[in-house]
């Protein structure tokens, strides 16, 4: 029997949703390596992700988005590195495998919650495996389906030309984030 905190997502399972998702981008994009040497770079960003996210899980308000910026930088490098993409790309691709990697560890421990509390599965570690195994199947399979039709190369010229737009969108949501971060702590000012 497990002793779990199920209101809180473990850092490592978000480490393999990030794997999972970002070798998932490398594989419908392609790699010039040999099969060994990819394996070889997927295991190694795997055992660095998982043990970054496993030291600086339930780390403190004020150290999270620190910590994430480190972990979107990990999963862009892996990317970078494994398929030798344009930066943008790489940005591109990054954004698209952590927010896929976000949804698809956050759809797994909400089902594992849900199995667990409602109809009282056992908390082990292989229900965490049997749940978390299934929904990213589930997920990555359905997203096989939806991508495989894309041209890689359009997509590609599209991003060039749209990079400046993302960045953009992204200083805005950051933006916004960080002055509704502000209002809930009551850090702003009264006047």
């Amino acid at each position: 029997m497990m002793h779990v905190d199920l209101s809180h997502t473990p850092g490592l399972l978000y480490a393999l949703a990030y794997w999972l998702s970002s070798t998932f981008y490398i594989q419908l994009y392609g790699s010039p390596f040999s099969k060994g040497k990819k394996f070889g770079i997927s295991a190694g960003f795997l055992a660095l992700i998982a043990s970054f996210m496993t030291l600086t899980d339930g780390v403190s308000a004020i150290g999270f988005f620190p910590c994430m910026g480190v972990t979107v930088a990990l999963i862009f490098f892996y990317i970078r590195i494994a398929t030798h993409m344009p930066w943008a790309n790489a940005g591109y691709y990054c954004a698209r495998a952590f927010i896929l990697g976000e949804f698809s560890a956050s759809l797994a421990w909400y089902l594992f919650y849900f199995f667990v509390t409602v109809p009282g599965l056992p908390l082990t570690v292989w229900t965490t495996i049997l749940v978390f195994a299934a929904v990213h199947a589930l997920i990555l399979y359905t997203m096989f389906l939806l991508e495989r039709k894309i041209d890689y190369k359009i997509a590609e010229r599209f991003v060039e030309r749209c990079f400046s737009l993302v960045i953009y969108c992204l200083l805005v949501v950051y933006d916004v984030i960080k002055k509704d971060c502000r209002t809930q702590s009551g850090i702003h000012n009264k006047q």
